[in-house]
């Protein structure tokens, strides 16, 4: 009985915490960022812990419902009860708080299309504000600038896919209002940043390979020696995943170190606690999208080869 009761004890704790962890996304935030954000009483904090228990017990008998019927609970419910718990977080704040609380939400729904920027080959104004120091005002515009192109991208695809028109011809729309973003992204900073934006992207544009640092070069080198492979065509496509690999764990390595320093630094500057949480939301905003690369980028290197070769990336850290 004791390694069932453990067992049962586990699965508990870990229900607990993935429903910790949507119940803290739904509402915006934990009741600890959100004290720090809105400003937050004790007896509102107390009640935001109450609202917050209330809303994982109902978050699991939805899902209790959904098993025992053999489904999981649909995306609509999933809505609705997010819904709901963002609405009663937002009634128990004050009048002053609540505008700071829809902010705060806002800030969040954009930072959470980092990825879909990035998809279409636009700059993540996040990832330029944390390299180049670029002002909160500054980067608010370029997401302006980037969002509207990217609906114009996503209404052009839309237009010509229901026109049959070729897969070249939509990918030349959507570099058009790519490089329109930029423009816009550009102007929307001052003269010195935009300097500094230039010479960002001049790297940025170039292949992964030509991004690498000496080490990393060095390493795909080793890499692709050692999967010695003799077609030329596909030698040249496994070296384009596996450096995007290489380029994306460094980026990803040097966001996570970047964002080390900043949270030490704004310890010793004794920072409001809200510039804590908003270095940490953004940090953490622009490595998911690197390390959703990654994982693409790992699952297309892994479907093109054979087992003997896997086993060589894996041992390498290409692919994990």
């Amino acid at each position: 009985m004791r390694p069932l009761r453990a067992l049962a004890l586990s699965v508990l704790l870990a229900t607990a915490a993935t429903a910790g962890v949507e119940t803290n996304a739904a509402a915006g935030g934990s009741v600890e960022e959100l004290r720090a954000v809105l400003g937050l009483d004790p007896q509102q904090a107390d009640r935001l812990r109450q609202l917050f228990s209330d809303a994982e017990m109902d978050l699991e008998r939805r899902r209790d419902q959904a098993r025992s019927r053999g489904t999981v609970v649909p995306i609509d419910d999933l809505v609705v009860w997010q819904s709901a718990l963002r609405e009663r977080v937002r009634s128990s704040l004050g009048a002053a708080q609540q505008p700071v609380f829809d902010g705060w939400m806002a800030r969040k729904a954009s930072l959470a299309r980092e990825y879909d920027r990035a998809l279409f080959g636009i700059p993540m104004p996040t990832e330029l504000k944390l390299r180049l120091s670029l002002s909160p005002e500054t980067t608010a515009k370029m997401m302006t600038a980037a969002d509207e192109s990217l609906a114009k991208i996503r209404e052009a695809i839309s237009q010509l896919r229901a026109q049959g028109r070729p897969l070249g011809e939509i990918g030349e729309a959507v570099n058009e209002h790519r490089k329109d973003a930029i423009r816009k992204m550009l102007e929307a900073a001052t003269s010195t940043e935009q300097r500094r934006i230039r010479d960002w992207l001049k790297t940025w544009f170039k292949p992964a390979a030509d991004k690498l640092p000496g080490t990393e070069r060095d390493r795909l080198d080793r890499v692709m020696k050692s999967l010695d492979i003799a077609d030329g065509a596909t030698g040249g496509r496994t070296q384009e995943l596996v450096a995007g690999i290489l380029w994306h764990m460094t980026e990803a390595d040097s966001l996570k170190r970047s964002l080390g320093k900043d949270l030490l630094m704004a310890i010793l500057r004794s920072k409001a606690e809200v510039d804590v949480w908003i270095s940490l939301h953004e940090h953490r905003a622009v490595i998911a999208v690197h390390q959703a690369r990654l994982r693409e980028l790992r699952g297309d290197l892994q479907d093109q080869m054979p087992t003997r070769q896997v086993a060589k990336l894996v041992a390498e850290g290409v692919l994990e």
